[in-house]
């Protein structure tokens, strides 16, 4: 009889008391419905809140909590947390969400009949700061396993997978074991799952959701709203995949593409003053991305900026006039 695989449930947290407890009775709960031997890792990046008094509620026989008195940027805070894992099998658990019943189990049955596949990822919930349902992300009906070429075409447009849906397989984890990168607040899990596909693991899907995922004012996300640091963060990954290799022929124009697209949404959002920097850092940005196009995708890359820049004022534009006939038949209605 082969032994059961095993699997690690890794949170990091700073300053996250007031939902770790949450959190922690989701991934306690994986081990009654899961034959695999799973360890549970709290690691925390020096809080200063009462996380450790929090911790300190459960049994100490139920999960390791480990302390570091020294705060770091995320993506190393991630890393430095990925280390306290000794297991076949990863799941990187924010301490604001939240682990649907079976998660784990139904993840590594589908991981253990592929063994090419480098991860897999499942439809999630979205919540509240008081953990009520707001939305989902569900980008499949059905469960389904993605060859890495026909994914990644799909998934560099665009980051649709929530991270604590992800069981990621240790051996395809790129780095050395230290994936994330400390220079992204944004996309560091996004720039993780690309390179993963890059490198020909397969990618699997399960239409049950996984997960709770917590949208809230303290999120990353919420804080760089209306800035420039998201487009920048993408440009950099893009630039930069896979690694310290070359980017395969095969991923170039996908890549290029989505640069090309990037510049025009920075462009129209440029002339329209949506961003809280200065209109000469977007332009700035926006010729960048286009140059590394232009390297990826030659002549066309000018072509993909031009139909993206127009698209997105006829859809202003659509909006607008949309907007005015409402008001105007609203008046109208109105008038006695």
């Amino acid at each position: 009889m082969s032994r059961p695989p095993t699997a690690a449930i890794v949170i990091p947290v700073y300053n996250g008391s007031r939902y770790l407890r949450h959190a922690l009775e989701s991934a306690l709960e994986q081990r009654r419905d899961c034959d695999a031997d799973v360890e549970i890792v709290v690691v925390d990046n020096g809080s200063t809140d009462d996380t450790p008094q929090v911790a300190a509620e459960f049994e100490a026989r139920t999960f390791r909590y480990v302390r570091y008195e020294s705060t770091v940027p995320m993506g190393a805070s991630w890393n430095r947390a990925l280390h306290h894992a000794s297991a076949e099998y990863i799941v990187l658990l924010h301490a604001d969400d939240m682990l649907e019943p079976c998660m784990l189990a139904r993840a590594l049955a589908l991981l253990e009949q592929e063994p090419r596949m480098g991860y897999c990822f499942g439809a999630c919930w979205f919540i509240d700061e008081h953990g009520a349902r707001t939305g989902m992300s569900r980008p499949y009906e059905r469960s389904r396993v993605f060859e890495a070429r026909d994914f990644f075409r799909q998934h560099v447009r665009a980051n649709f997978i929530y991270c604590p849906t992800v069981v990621m397989r240790w051996e395809a984890c790129p780095s050395a074991g230290a994936p994330f990168r400390s220079d992204l607040r944004q996309v560091l899990d996004w720039d993780v799952w690309l390179r993963i596909e890059l490198a020909g693991w397969k990618v699997g899907y399960i239409s049950e959701f996984q997960a709770l995922y917590r949208m809230h004012h303290q999120s990353a996300s919420s804080e760089i709203a209306d800035s420039l640091i998201g487009y920048e963060e993408v440009t950099n990954v893009l630039q930069t995949l896979p690694g310290g290799r070359e980017l395969p022929v095969w991923a170039r124009p996908s890549v290029g593409v989505e640069l090309s697209r990037l510049a025009g949404q920075v462009a129209f959002k440029t002339l329209r003053g949506e961003f809280r920097e200065p209109s000469e850092k977007g332009w700035a940005l926006a010729g960048r991305a286009l140059a590394i196009s232009r390297n990826r995708l030659g002549w066309m890359s000018y072509v993909r900026f031009v139909r993206e820049l127009a698209g997105l004022w006829l859809m202003a534009l659509r909006l607008a006039v949309r907007s005015r006939w409402n008001s105007q038949l609203r008046a109208t209605r109105t008038t006695p």
